[in-house]
């Protein structure tokens, strides 16, 4: 994931594409900072960036597709569909989701492995 995060201590990234879109920046938790973006994944329209703001190694890219829509797509254009497996329990590989907050969107979360 390289560097794709906030530094803890000072709330900075080191990322000039993080860096060029800190204007779009729509959520700060304890853990996680959320950027809504409109770009595209292998075809797939993105709404969301989620990455780390502590040493969580948590990565999120929200689709504005629903999951068997953003799975097929996904198969298609990369070979897998990112269904749950033991690698991606691991944090070895991402995971395909439905978005908990809209039946209509999905959520590829990707986890650093140590």
């Amino acid at each position: 994931m390289g560097s794709l995060f906030i530094d803890e201590y000072t709330q900075v990234t080191p990322n000039p594409y993080l860096q060029a879109i800190e204007d779009r920046r729509c959520d700060t938790s304890d853990t996680l900072v959320t950027y809504c973006i409109q770009e595209r994944f292998h075809g797939l329209p993105v709404a969301g960036l989620a990455i780390p703001r502590t040493t969580l190694p948590v990565f999120a890219l929200y689709f504005d597709v629903p999951l068997e829509a953003a799975r097929s797509t996904l198969m298609a254009r990369l070979g897998k569909d990112f269904r749950q497996s033991h690698a991606s329990l691991l944090g070895a590989e991402p995971e395909l989701v439905r978005d908990p907050a809209d039946a209509f969107a999905s959520i590829l979360i990707c986890t650093k492995h140590d």
